[in-house]
């Protein structure tokens, strides 16, 4: 393998040398497009082995001139895109600067610029490349890229800032502090080692008591609705004082060597530390941000999340001879969390999805492969229960898991016994946590034929009805008849567990008798089963006006149409399409309401039609979100039944949709615009580059391309210009639905609601607080004068109290 990668890497050079004249300088067009497409290739594969890296490194050297920036671009692009490779890529980065300088410098400002960029961000890509841009910034310093001392400055500099921003108590000062000290914390382990023991030392002693200043001076887990699992002793763990703590034990026993970190560069040091091509990095702004309050700066900066149920001996070997080291683990679980974001657009079902691919061969301590097994388990799990929401689609994360089973015999066990742990803690876990580990358990069930260790739940027989493992375990078993036939469902469990199944799937046909009594009924009935058109119902609906009102010929409309689709999903939404036209009209005189009650009370029961059924209407225009929030705060008392949490999630999911859609079809705008300024720019400097050089024909051809894509521009200006209105007006619905819905569900929690429906509201509110972050004094304000309701409210917002 390293054979052919060094043999793509000759070829992939040998255009640029066939440009090359004799007398030293460049002629020809340089290396064509297939062969900058190989180069990439070789870049991203290159493995760090010697052979490998000292070729690669010493071809692209010789043909910087040639390759310009295009090599930098793709060194760049796999230091973002392959965080795991960062040793690999500082590596070759600093070879190639030790024969070729130019190419460090354009690396360093690439560098420098990418950072300021993601610095000034928010969402979760640029939150994420800050991290591992500035851990390759450190690894540059380690081998003569960059200046150290400069480094060292920029890293003291986002310390600094953080404490300014903990020293001024602005409001929501902490999570984006807490980031901004992240990212240069969790870049000191792939450099620890090294600072340690050079000129740089003081400078590093100097960031750890930052650190350590800093940890004093912020509130520890001031998101306490970002806790999974609540610990038994009622002591917290702060993932922000654990990093810490873990920095602080290996600077008291010098344990900066970590195992999962290659000492890529290590044959390489004579070569390297003979080069005097380090770079200035021309400093780094940190820019300042201001929030509304806590809720809307913790939507944006979350904190890095934690689940600690499995004993540290499980995990890191805690009280072994051959124990981790204290940043081992760390290091294992940043490696766990870049991977998924660097492979998540890829996972679309294969055999075996790339993000498990790169997971399963991390470069973790082969020593121990039982711990690191736990480690991930718990790892994965802890980003599955990420509160208020993980940073990806929850079903990414259960086939992950899915395909870790799979190609790793022994991790099932390593996963059932981590499940284990969370099941007998069950009771103080999170309610929204817990329902997402049911809706895993569930799938993870469903596709392995239904095998599970049934008995070890037989003891939830013997516990109340509201017991949090017999709730659990029904909920199960609910959403596995969702994804399975009831009658495997059942064959596959043991006879004790049988009452916790729910009831056979179908209409409710109680609700349906209740409707045919209505005289209507029948003949819409018939009218639906000749298939008239919806124009020929609308007449007759409008001709029973004096008979019936408009309420009762709405439902009774509502539910022959459903019961008549009952047989699957296009069944169902060929009827409501067809009969659009009367629905719309009925909606309009009596209310959304009453389409939304029909369709629930048709459902219900039924393990999940109800909720699709809303979402059905909502897509097709027939209910406005509205609608359905007034239907769910009428029933807001018994928040958690009949679907109505389900629901609830569907009205809001659905509108968040909106709102992202408007958003990426203004960022797609965006992408072209920019694209065609580019392409206007380089079509430009061709055409005067191609005149200059007397070639009239080509600069003419490139003069046309310009001319092209300048008009291109014209038509994307015009085209963003019109985009943020429908962003505006998806933005405020969502926020208008959002609002209303959760303040009103915990208005009524105050009046007296049980105590499995106030947690049941806590946990739909904090899972939509980022959607509240602007409105959480009106939320707050809802919960009424009570001070205990009004904290727990505001700690579901993450807000802290006045």
């Amino acid at each position: 393998r390293r054979r052919a990668c060094r043999t793509r890497a000759t070829r992939a050079m040998s255009s640029a040398k066939r440009g090359r004249r004799e007398d030293g300088t460049h002629g020809g067009d340089g290396p064509t497009a297939e062969d900058l497409d190989e180069l990439r290739d070789v870049i991203i594969h290159c493995d760090g082995s010697m052979d490998v890296l000292g070729g690669l490194s010493s071809d692209i050297a010789r043909d910087v001139p040639v390759l310009g920036d295009r090599a930098t671009a793709f060194v760049m692009e796999c230091v973002t895109e392959l965080p795991v490779k960062t040793p690999v890529y500082a590596a070759l980065a600093g070879l190639i600067n030790a024969e070729a300088r130019e190419f460090g410098a354009q690396v360093v400002e690439a560098t420098r610029e990418a950072l300021m960029e993601c610095l000034n961000g928010d969402d979760l890509t640029q939150r994420v490349r800050a991290r591992v841009l500035t851990r390759f910034l450190v690894m540059l310093s380690t081998v003569g890229v960059v200046q150290r001392r400069e480094v060292m400055e920029y890293l003291a500099s986002l310390l600094s800032s953080a404490q300014a921003s903990a020293k001024k108590g602005a409001a929501g000062w902490q999570p984006r502090a807490d980031w901004l000290a992240y990212v240069a914390l969790s870049a000191l382990p792939w450099g620890g080692e090294f600072f340690s023991k050079s000129e740089s030392s003081n400078d590093f002693e100097a960031l750890l008591d930052m650190a350590e200043a800093y940890c004093k001076i912020r509130t520890p887990n001031s998101d306490a609705a970002s806790i999974i699992i609540k610990s038994a002793d009622g002591i917290e763990v702060d993932w922000f004082v654990d990093m810490c703590n873990r920095l602080s034990a290996a600077r008291t026993d010098g344990r900066w060597h970590i195992a999962s970190i290659p000492a890529i560069a290590e044959p390489f040091v004579e070569k390297l530390a003979s080069t005097a091509n380090a770079h200035s990095l021309n400093g780094i702004e940190i820019p300042e941000k201001t929030f509304t309050n806590h809720a809307e700066a913790a939507a944006k900066y979350p904190g890095r999340s934690m689940l600690r149920i499995l004993e540290p001996s499980f995990t890191e070997g805690t009280g072994n001879a051959d124990a981790w080291g204290p940043l081992e683990r760390f290091v294992a679980e940043e490696y766990i969390i870049d991977t998924i974001w660097a492979f998540e657009p890829g996972y679309r079902r294969s055999a075996t999805i790339p993000v498990t691919e790169q997971l399963a061969s991390l470069p973790l301590p082969a020593d121990q492969p039982e711990q690191c097994q736990f480690m991930v388990a718990e790892t994965l799990f802890a980003e599955l229960l990420s509160l208020p929401k993980p940073s990806f689609t929850p079903v990414l994360y259960h086939i992950i898991i899915q395909d870790l089973c799979k190609i790793i015999p022994t991790f099932p066990p390593k996963m059932a016994k981590t499940v284990g742990a969370m099941f007998r803690a069950i009771d103080r876990m999170d309610v929204g946590a817990r329902d997402r580990l049911a809706s895993w358990l569930a799938h993870q069930i469903s596709c392995f034929d239904l095998v599970w260790p049934w008995s070890s739940w037989k003891h939830v027989m013997e516990q109340p009805d509201d017991a949090p493992q017999r709730t659990f375990c029904k909920e199960v078993l609910r959403k596995l008849c969702q994804l399975s036939f009831f009658e495997r469902v059942q064959k596959s469990l043991i006879e004790e567990l049988h009452p916790l199944l729910p009831g056979q799937a179908g209409i409710n046909a109680e609700y349906v008798d209740a409707v045919a009594q209505e005289p209507v009924f029948g003949a819409l009935k018939e009218m639906l089963a000749s298939k008239k058109e919806g124009h020929e119902v609308l007449g007759w609906i409008q001709s029973q006006a004096a008979s019936a009102s408009p309420d009762v010929l709405l439902r009774a409309l509502a539910v022959a149409t459903l019961e008549r689709g009952q047989k699957c999903i296009t069944h169902h939404d060929v009827l409501l399409k067809r009969y659009a036209l009367p629905i719309r009209d009925l909606v309009e005189k009596a209310g959304g309401e009453v389409l939304v009650d029909a369709a629930a009370g048709v459902w219900r029961g039924h393990p999940q039609m109800g909720p699709i059924a809303i979402e059905r209407l909502l897509a097709l225009d027939l209910v406005t979100p509205a609608a359905v929030v007034n239907w769910l705060l009428q029933r807001a008392a018994a928040f958690g039944e009949d679907d109505t949490y389900e629901i609830a999630n569907v009205v809001c999911e659905f509108v968040c949709a909106s709102k992202e859609q408007a958003i990426g079809k203004r960022e797609a705008l965006l992408r072209k615009l920019r694209e065609a300024e580019a392409e206007a720019a380089a079509a430009g400097q061709a055409a005067t580059e191609l005149t200059e050089q007397g070639r009239v024909f080509e600069a003419q051809q490139a003069q046309a391309a310009e001319a092209s894509a300048v008009e291109e521009i014209s038509i994307h200006e015009a085209a963003l210009a019109s985009a943020d209105a429908p962003v505006d007006r998806c933005a405020a619905i969502t926020r208008e639905i959002c609002l209303n819905l959760c303040g009103g569900l915990v208005k009524a929690a105050s009046g007296g609601a049980s105590a499995a429906v106030a947690d049941r509201i806590l946990a739909f509110v904090r899972k939509y607080r980022a959607e509240l972050a602007l409105d959480a004094d009106a939320v707050i304000k809802a919960a009424g004068t009570k001070k205990t309701a009004k904290s727990a409210v505001a700690a579901a917002l993450g807000v802290h109290l006045k």
